[in-house]
């Protein structure tokens, strides 16, 4: 049709460039996919459900902000016995607990209201097999992964006596004992924060596992 507009005359009447168009508009929709295929569909890809995903994303950050809280829980007073061996007024150590209590409450909250419409997606959960293939996954790299997350919580658990040992050896006398206990106390913290990520992110995939109401 393009070639017929320079056959003829400079002059073409608007039925006729109407009906070009038209003709263009459908060589153009069947190249095209239909606009309701996302593009994985269109390159014969699959993928979890975006609610799935979505609620796997937010559970994990609100983990993430609990364990850093609990952390921050467990250490708070660090900052205190450091600063009182350094003969810095205790004030300031009083201070820097407080604001590491107050920012871990914030942690948990903040967590906690990032995850939207738990309850409803649990209760009417139905995994697509593309949904179910990927909980799968991650649940058994949480599984593998068990056995070295203790066995190193529990390495600083029990090498956590170390630090006061080694303080008490090469530093000062009068900055030995707090320096030990504060390392102490860091590696111990260390060591529940690790066991509590392993076992809240096992969890979480075998929670959905379980509510799981499509049988596969």
């Amino acid at each position: 049709m393009k070639e017929e507009l320079f056959e003829e005359q400079s002059f073409v009447d608007a039925q006729k460039l109407s009906d070009i168009l038209e003709e263009q508009d459908e060589e153009v929709k069947e190249v095209l996919p239909p606009l309701s295929k996302t593009l994985m569909e269109i390159y014969g890809l699959n993928t979890p459900s975006t609610d799935v995903l979505n609620y796997i994303s937010q559970k994990k950050t609100s983990i993430n902000m609990m364990v850093v809280a609990l952390f921050m829980f467990i250490t708070c007073f660090v900052p205190l016995i450091i600063l009182d061996s350094l003969y810095i007024p205790e004030v300031f150590g009083v201070l820097i607990m407080a604001l590491m209590i107050f920012a871990g409450v914030v942690l948990i909250v903040k967590g906690n209201a990032g995850v939207k419409n738990e309850k409803s997606l649990l209760a009417n959960l139905e995994l697509s097999d593309e949904d179910h293939e990927y909980i799968e996954a991650e649940n058994e790299l949480y599984r593998k992964s068990q056995a070295n997350n203790i066995i190193i919580a529990v390495g600083l658990f029990i090498f956590s006596i170390f630090p006061v040992v080694i303080a008490d050896t090469f530093l000062p006398w009068y900055i030995a004992d707090n320096f030990g206990i504060a390392s102490m106390f860091i590696m111990i913290a260390s060591g529940v924060s690790l066991l509590v990520y392993q076992a809240r992110n096992a969890s979480l995939f075998k929670k959905l596992l379980r509510s799981d109401k499509k049988v596969h």
